[in-house]
């Protein structure tokens, strides 16, 4: 993969700071010094014995190595989040398959998506709502099809005409085992722009006005 550079619609790609020691956190010279200060000012009578000096010393280099573990940690997790975010971006512009039904229907354009109907579903039917909720269209799925079937609605509603570009809902349902039961349904989306959440995910944007981890997208066109 060519480096990306100038990533048009990524946002929340910050370059790592180096961290810096806060005003009541004890560095390494603080501790040093105090140690010295303390072997110096030792009762001649009652002199630090060898155990307790080497557990002073452990136990602040424990601290380092963690401190110094976490800021190692802290460089790779940056670094894979802009892998992330420069493969993330290639997707800008193309079409994903997204779970959930909610889609946008544009004028002279399609609503697609695919419905997971598992084995021995019976009496499938795929529904495309308006944005009020009222049924428009629906579509019958042949008795024995299972697995990841394909959709695609033109706007047309039961009348023939032609509904209007906005929001709607595909939803799907069928007999599975005997009890009505909701199907999962995914819908083609464009990747309009990337961004990245607090925690770190990356996040996509897309044309039905949804926001989702890449982690939900199920299919790359």
């Amino acid at each position: 993969m060519s480096a990306v550079s100038g990533l048009a619609g990524v946002s929340g790609l910050g370059s790592a700071s180096s961290p810096q020691i806060k005003k009541d956190e004890m560095g390494q010279e603080d501790f040093l010094k105090l140690l010295v200060a303390q072997m110096k000012n030792q009762d001649p009578t009652k002199p630090m014995d060898n155990f307790q000096f080497l557990s002073q010393i452990a136990q602040f280099g424990m601290v380092d190595g963690i401190q110094n573990l976490e800021t190692s940690f802290g460089s790779v997790a940056d670094s894979m989040r802009q892998n992330q975010l420069v493969e993330a971006s290639s997707l800008l512009g193309r079409k994903v398959i997204a779970e959930g039904g909610d889609a946008r229907l544009t004028n002279g354009g399609l609503i697609e998506g695919q419905v997971a109907v598992p084995a021995g579903a019976r009496d499938v039917v795929v529904e495309v709502r308006s944005s009020q909720g009222a049924v428009v269209y629906s579509s019958t799925v042949p008795t024995g099809a299972q697995g990841e079937l394909p959709f695609a609605w033109n706007g047309t509603n039961y009348d023939g005409g032609i509904m209007p570009a906005g929001q709607y809902k595909v939803s799907a349902r069928g007999l599975v085992g005997g009890q009505m039961t909701e199907l999962e349904v995914s819908t083609l989306q464009q990747v309009e722009s990337i961004t990245v959440a607090a925690s770190g995910a990356v996040e996509l944007s897309l044309a039905n006005g949804e926001v989702m981890p890449l982690t939900n997208i199920k299919q790359f066109k």
